[in-house]
């Protein structure tokens, strides 16, 4: 359990940056053209990807992740439609999923990482 302690510490972390980032790219869609927000959704995605793999060791020492992982699936399916409206260059479709579902997906995603983590690291 100890060596999963520094992994929960940086999933916590990198969630935090995730959800300040999604948070700009809402901003940032209401401001500007979708194009010029792109990267930064890549690297919300690539952040999202690594937080969901750093876990697979903690799922093997922990086995109370439930919500972790519901989360996780409904941030995959707000960023899958987030993704769809950037391909179809929509600007007021990703403003409003983005408002709408992918934020508060995001923060949802890391409200259940940091409470169950933070069990955690309290015992």
């Amino acid at each position: 359990m100890e060596k999963t302690i520094p992994v929960m510490q940086q999933c916590m972390q990198i969630a935090e940056t995730v959800e300040k980032a999604a948070e700009h790219i809402q901003r940032l869609l209401l401001e500007t053209e979708i194009e010029q927000t792109a990267y930064l959704l890549e690297d919300v995605v690539s952040a999202f990807a690594t937080v969901q793999e750093s876990m697979e060791p903690i799922r093997r020492e922990i086995d109370v992740m439930p919500e972790i992982e519901q989360q996780a699936f409904e941030l995959q399916r707000a960023l899958g439609q987030l993704v769809d409206a950037y391909e179809e260059k929509d600007q007021p479709k990703a403003a409003e999923i983005a408002q709408f579902t992918f934020v508060p997906a995001v923060k949802a995603w890391r409200r259940a990482i940091d409470d169950t983590f933070e069990a955690y690291m309290e015992l």
